[in-house]
């Protein structure tokens, strides 16, 4: 677990940007394999990079879609952002991300205890995972996820998004 790791919400043009860069990295990392497996299509990754990942996406989702981004920083370097969406009774995990160079740090866990702690009002919170990227079904399921359901969703250009549902009740997150 890294100690001097610090969460706070996102709020400038450079941190959007910074998540963007962020984020083009660790998509390349988690879904190019995908590609191969036929977890995604080809051109499926800059695709969806640049409509759900890209500066101009983050702040949009941010200024009219509801959504929340907190950064995880090490000092000026950022290691891993989280995106939320709170609506009525739920909370909608819409990312989690982790520089490939701090997996296994406790930071996806470090996200969640913050969260559990911000919406602890919330009677669940709930996230979709590719149902290929084992890797992230894993880290979800260790910090305490369940799979409730499965949906695909059409995303538009001939990709479709094939993802579990997976839930958690915020006080099992502390």
């Amino acid at each position: 677990m890294i100690e001097n790791l610090k969460i706070e919400k996102a709020e400038s043009d450079k941190d959007y940007k910074d998540v963007a860069a962020l984020a083009e990295t660790v998509w390349h990392f988690a879904y190019d394999g995908l590609v191969k497996t036929g977890g995604v299509k080809p051109g499926q990754v800059e695709y969806m990079i640049e409509k759900f990942q890209s500066e101009d996406a983050l702040k949009r989702d941010t200024k009219g879609g509801g959504y929340i981004y907190y950064l995880a920083r090490l000092g000026d370097k950022l290691a891993g952002y989280c995106g939320v969406r709170p609506e009525d009774k739920r909370l909608f995990v819409s990312k989690v991300y982790v520089s490939p160079e701090y997996f296994r740090n406790g930071i996806a866990k470090r996200f969640m205890h913050m969260l559990a702690d911000e919406f602890a009002d919330k009677d669940d919170f709930y996230l979709t995972v590719n149902k290929q990227n084992e890797r992230a079904v894993s880290a979800y399921t260790a910090l305490g996820f369940k799979k409730i359901d499965e949906a695909v969703s059409d995303i538009g250009n001939g990709y479709v998004m094939d993802d579990y549902i997976m839930s958690v009740e915020p006080s099992a997150l502390k």
